[in-house]
């Protein structure tokens, strides 16, 4: 399309493509001083030059150009000779220059360059810094330079093809021609699960590059342009009342979507309400992660709800942009690097990031990362770990979060310091002392060994249970606890203060009555706890009668009850793709 010769401010039109100009450096600008040399107050001449290989493209090309339209001003704005001026130009060795112009030395800005065919058609042109364009050139207008007196400078201007562009995409003009390139990509948003188009604001970001335009809700598709050439673009969509969007893209994948849109569909939030999303391993969902927003912190939890599943680690990043989480150097999440990271031994089902500060941010990105294994486990075999013979035992009065601190030795790999529970009124314990007992199996095959060890083992899947389950919620504590262990298994009824420790009843009676409803049958899986009962000698001499106690011993401590079937997959809270090892992340509106 033909196009005339424009003013400051204005330049032309069409569709901006990905395959533009070819882009080579060439030095264009050689200031020469004037004949005879000059002195202050005596003029320079400048002359302005561009190589013909540097622009060309498919709709432009630089053999065309026959003038160069220049604008210069003083540094402080004044007019000078040289406004919207006309330049012949030349061509000699592959290079074209404009006629010399005098300028006396001193600082000047030029604000205005384009060059035009014989009719005038503008061709190219340096773009004005805020235009749309500009952010393709390194110098947009205005652009100070200096004339120094019998002192020679080279420049370097950067025009852009004008073809496929309008007026206002520009706004203008330096030295050393080079061919800046754009891209564009088409992009609409939608809100999620409906046909409701929205408006907001997209922005493209890169190393050392962002640029920000608003996007409609017209049923056309919205238009963006970008520098091309990066080597990757994060494209960010916020609209307000909208949980954030953000991909990143490579260059060949981007350009993709110049003749076709990315399709966004936001979902409707409520900003800093609770969120969800899966976590997945292997394909598979083994879980979720909860985001649960508290003033200015965010609390993040993860529980695995697949059955054989557990957590053997987990990292999370949260930061402003995709651009702000830590990454290797082949691009991929450095998990190792995440503010907030654990290594769960033993393995658990559950975890929660309880403190991560997001004061200073509106919208955050999320990975979180999980280490996660599938473990088959075999709790008849708890009775074949355990030693046949006496081990050391050794109690500590706690209280909380355990009635004992219980410390076994001699038991081989089972020994160590566990939590500690008394089941057994009737007979007295020693803390401090060293006893010589026997460790038996709260799944024990030998129901006439349990029936001599506590007054109701037919509740021993009751207080298995109430061990491996959480009432912090209503109030619980260690001694609520032990009180529940007592009413369930012994024949002694207690009542708060018995055996030195205080205790709601109310809350007591909570757990027992959870208990009845969904404890029966009771069997801890993998990264549960397991009771063991620390026998003073009945299982050898039943006449014999001092205190029975429990552990509670971690099933993955006991050797041979859990096996490994998948070790260390690699988990991710579910969200968009980052890379193509899999990484994932998700957007959250905190306000």
């Amino acid at each position: 399309m033909k196009t005339k010769l424009f003013i400051p401010g204005l330049i032309i039109a069409a569709a901006i493509l990905f395959n533009g100009c070819e882009r080579e450096k060439e030095y264009i600008i050689v200031q020469q001083p004037a004949s005879g040399g000059a002195s202050h107050g005596e003029k320079v001449s400048v002359s302005f030059s561009a190589s013909s290989d540097a622009l060309k493209g498919t709709n432009c090309d630089l053999s065309n150009v026959v003038s160069a339209v220049v604008t210069i001003q003083t540094a402080g704005g004044s007019s000078t000779e040289y406004t919207t001026t006309p330049l012949t130009v030349y061509r000699l060795n592959g290079k074209v220059f404009t006629q010399k112009i005098a300028l006396y030395p001193g600082n000047y800005k030029l604000t205005e360059f384009v060059l035009v065919d014989a009719s005038m058609n503008v061709l190219y042109a340096v773009p004005v810094t805020g235009s749309l364009v500009a952010q393709s050139v390194l110098h947009p207008l205005p652009i100070d330079f200096v004339v120094d007196k019998d002192v020679s400078h080279d420049y370097t201007v950067e025009v852009i093809c004008t073809s496929g562009f309008q007026p206002d995409d520009f706004g203008l003009a330096w030295f050393r021609i080079d061919c800046g390139e754009l891209c564009r990509f088409l992009i609409s948003v939608s809100e999620l699960g409906s046909n409701l188009l929205l408006s907001g604001d997209v922005t493209v970001s890169s190393t050392h590059y962002t640029y920000t335009q608003p996007i409609s809700d017209t049923v056309v598709p919205n238009v963006v342009l970008v520098q091309c050439g990066l080597s990757n673009y994060t494209i960010t969509v916020d609209v307000p009342g909208y949980q954030r969007w953000e991909q990143r893209y490579t260059a060949a994948e981007l350009e993709q979507y110049k003749d076709r849109p990315i399709v966004v569909e936001l979902l409707s939030v409520v900003c800093g309400s609770e969120m969800t999303t899966d976590l997945m391993a292997s394909g598979l969902k083994v879980g979720e992660v909860k985001v649960i927003p508290s003033g200015n912190m965010l609390q993040v939890t993860y529980t695995i709800t697949a059955d054989d599943w557990y957590l053997n680690a987990t990292e999370v990043s949260v930061t402003g942009s995709l651009a702000g989480v830590p990454l290797t150097p082949a691009g991929e999440p450095d998990v190792a690097a995440f503010s907030y990271k654990a290594a769960h031994n033993p393995i658990v089902k559950s975890y929660t990031y309880s403190a991560i500060d997001v004061s200073a941010l509106n919208n955050v990105t999320i990975f979180a990362h999980a280490t996660v294994s599938n473990y088959a486990d075999d709790l008849t075999l708890i009775e074949q770990a355990l030693p046949a013979g006496k081990v050391n035992v050794n109690v500590t009065f706690t209280r909380n979060p355990s009635y004992f601190s219980t410390t076994i030795t001699g038991a081989g790999a089972i020994s160590g310091t566990y939590p500690g529970n008394c089941i057994d009124l009737d007979h007295g314990i020693v803390p401090g002392r060293s006893y010589q007992m026997n460790l038996v199996s709260t799944y024990s095959g030998n129901a006439d060994l349990l029936a001599l060890l506590v007054d109701k083992p037919y509740n021993l899947d009751l207080v298995n249970y109430i061990v491996n389950t959480d009432y912090s919620a209503i109030g619980a504590t260690g001694s609520e606890k032990q009180a529940a262990i007592w009413t369930l298994i012994d024949d002694v009824t207690p009542t708060s203060g018995t055996g030195g420790i205080y205790w709601s009843q109310p809350v007591v009676d909570a757990m027992i009555a959870d208990a009845l409803i969904n404890g029966e049958g009771f069997v801890p899986h993998c990264g549960q706890k397991a009771l063991i009962i620390v026998d003073p000698g009945v299982r050898d001499d039943p006449a014999l009668r001092s205190q029975v106690t429990f552990v509670q011993i971690t099933t993955v401590a006991i050797p041979n009850v859990c096996t490994a079937v998948q070790l260390d997959e690699s988990g991710w809270g579910k969200g968009r793709i980052f890379s193509a090892a899999g990484a994932m992340y998700f957007n959250y509106c905190v306000r």
